[in-house]
């Protein structure tokens, strides 16, 4: 058991590390190859993309995962909170785009 621990938590790592690293020099290349405002711009789409990715599950996957019986209401159930997340946060990052009156912004997200 402490063996498989072990090598669950190496590759968990390693798997973070590569990620990281991979941003990273993303980041670098990006930075020779766009202007400061475009590179401004892709920021803000990235931490608002980041956010949505991170916050549209909300746990919903590991609650469908973990249920021992899915019956046909609780994927209906699922299925709408999922579609009203959505539209949520899209209305949300809509008018926080247009605040900034770009419309840039608006056609990359």
């Amino acid at each position: 058991m402490h063996k498989k621990a072990s090598s669950i938590v190496l590759w968990s790592s390693a798997s973070q590390f590569s990620r990281i690293l991979s941003q990273a020099i993303t980041i670098f290349v990006l930075t020779k190859f766009i202007k400061p405002y475009d590179f401004g711009l892709m920021a803000i789409v990235t931490v608002m993309a980041s956010f949505i990715l991170n916050v549209r599950d909300g746990g919903i996957t590991s609650l469908i995962i973990q249920r021992k019986k899915i019956t046909k209401d609780f994927v209906n159930l699922v299925f709408w909170i999922n579609v009203i997340l959505g539209l949520f946060f899209y209305t949300i990052f809509f008018f926080v785009f247009r605040i900034y009156f770009n419309s840039y912004l608006i056609q990359i997200f």
